[in-house]
This record gives C-alpha cells, sequence and structure tokens, in this order.
C-alpha cells in the first residue's frame, strides 16, 4: 500500500524558519504528493527560498494570495488553507 497524503502551509513573516521546515517535509521518509505553501501577508521574503526548493521538487508548491487587503486574528490560517484546497482541486 502507497498512502497519498498532501500539506498545505499557510506561511506569514516566516522567512527565518521556512527553510528549516522544508528541509524537515523533504527528509520524511514518505514524501506528500502535493505540498501547497500558501504565503500572504508578508512583510519578510520567503518566497525566493521557496521557489528555490519548489524547481527542484514537482511536489512542492508556492500559492501567492496577493489580494488581501486586511488580517483578521485567527482566520488567516482558515483563509490560507481554504485557499490552497480551492487550488488543490482546480488542478486535479
Amino acid at each position: 500500500m502507497n498512502p497519498q497524503h498532501g500539506i498545505i502551509t499557510p506561511v506569514c513573516d516566516e522567512e527565518k524558519y521556512i527553510e528549516v521546515t522544508i528541509e524537515t517535509v523533504r527528509g520524511r521518509t514518505t514524501l506528500p504528493a502535493d505540498w501547497q505553501i500558501v504565503v500572504g501577508d508578508s512583510t519578510d521574503r520567503p518566497c525566493a527560498r521557496i521557489e528555490g526548493y519548489a524547481a527542484r521538487s514537482p511536489w512542492m508548491r508556492l500559492a501567492l494570495r496577493v489580494d488581501r487587503t486586511f488580517r483578521k486574528a485567527g482566520g488567516d490560517v482558515i483563509e490560507a488553507s481554504n485557499y490552497a484546497y480551492r487550488l488543490a482541486e482546480l488542478s486535479n
């Protein structure tokens, strides 16, 4: 049996930690079939690091949320996850 799984990771101001997160997932015994990393409202620059890894890992995808005009406490993670889920549905 070869179970398939996906990961959705909302990212905001995580440039300092994103590389450790990516290396941790890449080091897993069973890699995800799909990994959506959703970046929105970051004041730092995590995208360049993510793009470099995604170019070498076809199961990784960077999703930018550029349509954001406001933030709501606690709701950003849910919104980012729903956004990535909709993108995954569209690509299948």
